[in-house]
């Protein structure tokens, strides 16, 4: 996809931008959720700590007393992989189906029953990113699982995102101070990205906090 199918459709950035997301919402609501997802606001921020977040009843409707939950993207990254940029909406769609079907965990804890719903779509959590890390936590980002349900609705999709930022993560600047977290206490340091720090009353290894926080 590219400019010219914008001017074929007459559409502006902004309108193509909203039909790709939309459709991307309501193509894995029917595969990965049989549709019972309710509609959100789809927003784009630019929150230096996520790739994307769930905001439960975050707008409303003055005129008819109503409210819309709010899944936001990070365009910031929309350079990397379409698969992980896809994956990201779908970890947010998890905690929408919590938020309405489910129990969410307090003050941001990826709890259980949230692992279990993203294993069933076919992501996994993980606090490292990779196989092996822990499923449960604050902070929590996820791989995908090979031929698991989300990679094999993705990829007989014609999802795409068209627009997408110049300066994407390959060109950012690296962060010169990571937060790290203990997995048992929660307590929180800050230091260079090269550090290993323990919580010595736990005598646990501190993780450092990856991007893809969701808040």
């Amino acid at each position: 996809m590219n400019l010219d199918r914008t001017r074929e459709k007459q559409e502006t950035p902004t309108e193509l931008f909203c039909r790709e997301m939309t459709e991307a919402f309501d193509f894995f609501n029917r595969e990965l959720f049989g549709g019972e997802l309710p509609p959100v606001l789809l927003t784009l921020q630019r929150r230096r700590s996520a790739y994307g977040y769930y905001s439960e009843s975050r707008f409303a409707d003055e005129g008819k007393a109503g409210f819309a939950d709010e899944i936001a993207m990070n365009p910031d990254h929309f350079a990397r992989d379409p698969e992980k940029t896809f994956s990201t909406l779908v970890h947010e769609m998890c905690h929408l189906w919590q938020a309405k079907f489910g129990k969410p965990g307090k003050w941001n804890y990826h709890n259980k029953q949230f692992a279990n719903k993203m294993e069933e779509v076919g992501l996994v959590c993980s606090q490292t990113g990779k196989p092996g890390g822990s499923r449960t936590g604050k902070g929590m980002t996820h791989y995908i699982e090979p031929g698991g349900r989300f990679q094999t609705a993705f990829r007989r999709s014609d999802l795409a995102i068209t627009w997408r930022d110049r300066f994407g993560p390959s060109g950012a600047h690296p962060r010169s101070k990571v937060k790290y977290t203990c997995p048992r206490c929660e307590c929180s340091a800050w230091g260079s990205n090269s550090l290993h720090i323990a919580c010595v009353p736990c005598g646990t290894v501190m993780q450092p906090q990856k991007l893809e926080k969701q808040l």
